[in-house]
């Protein structure tokens, strides 16, 4: 298992990390220096939940079963479609979404603004902006009335 064992998915401690993290982020205010971050990590680390620790221990087989299924199916797709084709990311993703459900390789939908969202009338007004480099986002936006 030489790829398997390099990949984060089997590291419980970067999701330890990504725990730590999260709840430091949270704190206001943030920690300004190395002693206020080791404090703060400290702190957190105390609070940590034991039942997330043991959820990372107890999940390892079905993790390790999911990567070497995913390496057989990536040696598949490579014999399929060749090396330069197929990387291990995309294949782990596509082998993620199928096992929660998913049954179509169309994304899905996305919330949020669509990615046309101009018309010839914002675009004309931002190119008629003169540059100011003092002007803010937060000014170009009341300026443009789009936000």
């Amino acid at each position: 298992m030489d790829w398997p064992a390099r990949s984060p998915d089997l590291n419980p401690i970067e999701h330890v990390w990504d725990a730590l993290g999260r709840r430091i982020g949270a704190r206001h205010p943030s920690p300004r220096t190395l002693v206020g971050l080791r404090t703060a990590l400290l702190d957190k680390w105390g609070l940590l939940p034991l039942d997330l620790l043991q959820s990372l221990v107890n999940s390892m087989r079905a993790r390790c079963e999911t990567l070497i299924a995913v390496r057989e199916t990536l040696v598949l797709l490579k014999l399929e479609f060749g090396n330069e084709n197929v990387n291990k990311l995309t294949t782990f993703r596509w082998f993620s979404r199928y096992k929660n459900g998913m049954e179509s390789v169309k994304d899905e939908k996305r919330v949020g603004r669509p990615i046309l969202h101009r018309n010839p009338e914002k675009v004309r007004h931002i190119s008629n902006l003169k540059v100011n480099p003092r002007l803010g986002l937060q000014d170009i936006e009341e300026e443009t009335g789009i936000s």
